[in-house]
């Protein structure tokens, strides 16, 4: 699904569940994966301006074992194929299956990639040829947050999802708030055009 580019490049680092996607909790069932309003739309003007659209999502719900890695698969599919229908393309998708304490067996070890740690974007930097200076996280958590400031990037915090009780808990955490992805991305592209 990724390939690799020559020249480093702007991001935006997305958030799935309560970003891209209505947030339903675990999602198991490609059928159950909705797209916030304007989504696709936000994502085709990353495409045009030439940042790259990148998801970085926790999926715990493997680990937790209520679907497996071939199930998250399928339901990425769903998400690749609305998106397209709107006219928008991911660049690249990376998903954090474990937690420390997870059901399943091997899926507890390694947590570097769950967010906040920083392996799911320090992949996609290597893979992407991704210019992180010039690039953001785009959430509706603290833990999108928290990964931006760990990374010392812009959070940019969408009211979608759990953003509105995240904005709630956590002021002052993040470098921008927007009512949804859409405004979201054309604050970020205008502080790239500055």
């Amino acid at each position: 699904m990724t390939e690799r580019h020559d020249a480093s490049r702007a991001a935006a680092f997305l958030d799935r569940d309560g970003v891209l996607t209505v947030e339903r909790g675990y999602i198991t069932d490609p059928s159950d994966l909705e797209l916030e309003a304007g989504v696709a739309e936000a994502v085709a003007e990353l495409n045009r301006a030439g940042v790259l659209a990148v998801v970085v999502s926790n999926q715990s719900g493997v680990a937790r074992g209520l679907m497996n890695e071939d199930d998250l698969a399928v339901v990425h599919d769903r998400l690749v194929d609305l998106l397209s229908r709107g006219g928008a393309r991911l660049d690249g998708a990376y998903y954090a299956p474990n937690l420390s304490d997870a059901e399943r067996p091997g899926l507890g070890r390694d947590v570097s990639w769950r967010k906040p740690s920083t392996g799911m974007v320090e992949a996609a930097v290597a893979d992407l040829g991704i210019d992180l200076a010039r690039s953001a996280v785009f959430g509706d958590q603290t833990t999108d947050m928290e990964l931006a400031r760990r990374l010392g990037v812009p959070g940019i915090l969408v009211r979608t999802g759990k953003g509105r009780v995240t904005e709630s808990s956590a002021a002052g955490v993040f470098a921008h708030v927007a009512d949804d992805l859409g405004a979201a991305i054309r604050w970020f592209l205008k502080g790239l055009d500055d």
